[in-house]
């Protein structure tokens, strides 16, 4: 695609009140960075299905896009707190064009807006949700994963149902599933009611990641129930509040003295390494130990963003494995700022690789316009000086859709 990629950039841009961004893109950089796009590819068109799981499926690697959640919109009808939770991540986490959908999502989202400090936050705890009366009957609201059907089992006779192994996994599996989604508020309050609640262990490690990414990360529960995924939560923490030095020492010091609660073969603790070690022009991990960590565990966001960044650092200029390892990040996971943000500033000089990486952020901005990492990645590029205000505007447009 030609030039016309970023006529059609400044258009979705300027319909979303990017004023800033429209006129970064309308620059000879803006025509140079992003003269093309890269073709389509199948997970960015919405198949229709009336499957709750498969929409579900659909929105990890498309977002929170428009379709996708008018879907299920209409099948929480009957589950108001999800419905409300649902509807916080959309108004928070992407950039609505159309007004009457704003303002259904706004009328659902209310119902869960006294739990958020700030608006356009996301990953939310809420103070005992659970206390609402649920409909129709118990079990049939537990197989449909209510946290109202959770809770109303749990005061019965029968709450041992809900410590077996087979409902934790399941219920473990839904919460990451909306995470997945792109849905961190809902995923956030499932998890925190299995991991404080229910007590289930396996849940904490993904309950401090949503919440991580979410960039919430004071609002993980106390008490994780081991040392390991409280350091692993502590050091996550830190290396997203920049503190990176602190973090590597810390972590440093730890192993080198025997104190640290993560032993050398947890893969959490590689993670965290290579993590502090991009950003630190240190190589602590081997591509191949990264790549053995994605393959155990294919829906950890986590290691495959630790995989992809590494290759940026690690690999030669006119290596593909960088952009190869984005397709494999965006296929599972979708877009996020990290993932694009971080590829962008570790690129080397003159890497081969950078001007694919490009023209695929623009497909991304074309075919996902509601998606504001795509947007602030490309402000990140272009904005230079005007760079705080061009993100600013994105962010102004989430806090407005989340102000009641």
């Amino acid at each position: 695609m030609s030039s016309g990629a970023v006529a059609r950039l400044i258009t979705q841009s300027r319909q979303r009140g990017l004023i800033i961004l429209a006129d970064l893109l309308d620059t000879a950089d803006g025509r140079e960075f992003f003269d093309e796009s890269a073709p389509a590819d199948p997970g960015l068109r919405a198949t229709p299905t009336s499957d709750f799981l498969e929409t579900l499926g659909q929105m990890a690697r498309q977002g929170v896009e428009p379709t996708l959640v008018s879907r299920l919109v209409s099948a929480l009808a009957t589950n108001p707190l999800a419905l409300g939770l649902l509807s916080w991540d959309v108004l928070s986490g992407s950039l609505i064009d159309d007004a009457t959908f704003s303002a259904t999502l706004r009328v659902h989202a209310a119902r869960v807006s006294k739990s958020q400090p700030q608006p356009g936050e996301r990953g939310a705890e809420l103070p005992n949700p659970y206390r609402i009366a649920t409909t129709g009957r118990i079990r049939e609201g537990v197989a449909r994963h209510e946290l109202t059907a959770y809770e109303a089992l749990r005061h019965t006779t029968d709450a041992r149902h809900l410590r077996t192994p087979e409902f934790l996994d399941s219920a473990r599996s839904f919460a990451q599933l909306l995470a997945l989604a792109h849905l961190p508020t809902w995923a956030s309050v499932h998890l925190h009611y299995l991991c404080t609640e229910l007590g289930d262990a396996r849940s904490w490690t993904l309950l401090c990641d949503v919440l991580i990414e979410a960039g919430v990360a004071a609002r993980i529960p106390a008490g994780p129930p081991d040392a390991a995924t409280a350091e692993y939560a502590a050091c996550r923490a830190a290396i997203a509040e920049d503190k990176v030095s602190d973090a590597y020492a810390a972590l440093s010091t730890a192993q080198e003295l025997g104190t640290s609660a993560l032993k050398s073969d947890d893969p959490r603790l590689d993670l965290l390494r290579a993590d502090l070690g991009n950003r630190i022009a240190e190589r602590p991990v081997t591509a191949a130990r990264l790549e053995q960590i994605v393959q155990q565990a294919p829906a950890w966001r986590y290691a495959a963003y630790v995989r992809a960044t590494s290759a940026a650092v690690m690999c030669a200029p006119d290596s593909s494995s960088p952009v190869r390892l984005l397709d494999e990040y965006l296929a599972t996971f979708g877009n996020d700022a990290a993932i694009w943000n971080d590829l962008v500033e570790r690129a080397p000089a003159g890497a081969a690789w950078f001007k694919s990486l490009l023209a695929k952020l623009s497909r991304e901005a074309l075919h996902l316009p509601h998606d504001p990492s795509v947007w602030i990645a490309i402000a990140t590029l272009l904005g230079d000086d005007q760079r705080a205000a061009a993100v600013g505007q994105v962010q102004a447009r989430l806090s407005a859709q989340t102000t009641f």
